[in-house]
């Protein structure tokens, strides 16, 4: 599968070069949307400290520490002349796959994944050199479950800061560092995931044969035209959310390791008010609601092997936390990314922690609707998974 993948993205590549001579902008490229082809291959360095992984404990017989992976990717950017492309006007977005070789096909097997992306130029560093940011979000598969990570399908998370370098208008190299995470989102125990740091090595081509200048550096930090005419009432925005999911755990009484192995409901509202400070910024706060059918069960029965019969299920009272975050968001285009760090002021039972944070990505598929995933890390080393919703701007 790995060889296809490279055989494929030399084709992408042959089918670019001979479409350069044929794509010129046209006289109304303004009112266009830009698309990019492109292809990368990511060698990595991975991270991991789970027993498993020791040369001595899995079925290769080695340790787990390095992946290479190739991808193919689209994206496009939006028209100049659009609201979203004068405010944005380098940021893309697309799709993604790629395929995985750990050189463990036997504990780890060949993963895959397929994912959407956003990126864009944060600042000029030469005439056609720029700096960048870019991140990933979809799901691996293909892993063979093991005792680290339990799960053939998986949540794939990559970070990046592209250096690009623009050949010339249609062509563009890119040297970048990353960073990847795999998890299963505690939809089930055990979850240790992996994670892996390293460079990627990039050719993209660019059909319209545009060249967006970066913006400067202080552009992320002033209010743009837009916002700046703005009265405070109208730069305040209220979001509503409603979402759900499901989770895997372990649970400790006295002393003795319960693994709970069956999904268990997460559910919860979440109602942010924030602040537009700029284009990209806005600060505020939020008021999260968290039902967690996994949290402060007890009374564990246990067979002979060691299977859970039956256990006991506290009030709701004791399994819902309630607080209020301090929260911030970063707006590009139709996409979203929020962090917030709150205050619980339910702490019935052991697994209800009194410091959470929440990360967040946000999908507008309106002005005023969105798609929405988010996370939830408790300060008792109790991450409460990955939860799936929608949600209305008011």
């Amino acid at each position: 599968m790995f060889k296809r993948i490279i055989v494929l993205m030399f084709a992408v590549l042959l089918v670019s070069l001979c479409t350069t001579q044929a794509a010129s902008p046209s006289p109304s490229s303004d009112s266009r949307w830009g698309h990019q082809l492109s292809m990368e291959l990511r060698p990595n360095y991975i991270g991991v400290q789970h027993y498993y992984y020791s040369p001595e404990n899995n079925p290769d017989g080695r340790g787990l520490s390095v992946a290479l992976s190739a991808h193919v990717r689209y994206a496009f950017t939006l028209p100049a002349d659009s609201t979203l492309g004068r405010l944005f006007p380098s940021t893309y977005h697309g799709v993604g796959v790629g395929v995985y070789e750990m050189f463990m096909p036997r504990s780890v097997g060949h993963p895959m994944v397929a994912y959407i992306l956003q990126g864009g130029d944060i600042a000029n560093v030469a005439p056609r050199l720029s700096l960048g940011y870019e991140w990933n979000l979809g799901c691996s598969w293909g892993w063979v479950a093991n005792e680290a990570i339990s799960t053939r399908w998986n949540v794939y998370i990559n970070i990046a800061l592209p250096l690009r370098w623009r050949v010339n208008n249609h062509w563009e190299l890119t040297l970048t560092p990353d960073y990847t995470h795999f998890s299963n989102g505690d939809m089930r125990f055990s979850n240790s995931g992996a994670n892996a740091v390293g460079l990627r090595l990039g050719a993209s081509y660019h059909f319209s044969g545009e060249d967006v200048a970066a913006p400067a550096g202080m552009a992320y930090l002033r209010a743009s035209e837009e916002v700046a005419s703005k009265g405070w009432r109208k730069r305040l925005t209220t979001d509503v959310v409603l979402h759900a999911g499901c989770r895997g755990d372990r649970t400790i009484e006295e002393e003795n390791i319960y693994i709970i192995d069956k999904p268990l409901l997460l559910a919860g509202i979440q109602l942010t008010t924030l602040y537009q400070l700029n284009r990209y910024f806005s600060l505020g706060g939020s008021v999260d609601v968290l039902v967690d059918r996994s949290a402060n069960l007890y009374n564990f029965v246990e067979d002979d092997a060691g299977n859970i019969l039956s256990y006991d299920v506290p009030s709701l009272a004791e399994q819902t936390s309630a607080g209020v975050s301090l929260h911030g968001e970063i707006r590009h285009t139709f996409m979203a990314l929020g962090i917030g760090v709150g205050c619980n002021f339910n702490l019935r039972g052991e697994d209800l922690s009194p410091i959470y944070t929440l990360f967040s990505l946000k999908a507008f598929v309106t002005k005023k609707m969105f798609l929405y995933i988010g996370y939830r890390y408790n300060s008792r080393n109790y991450t409460q998974g990955l939860t799936y919703g929608i949600g209305v701007r008011i």
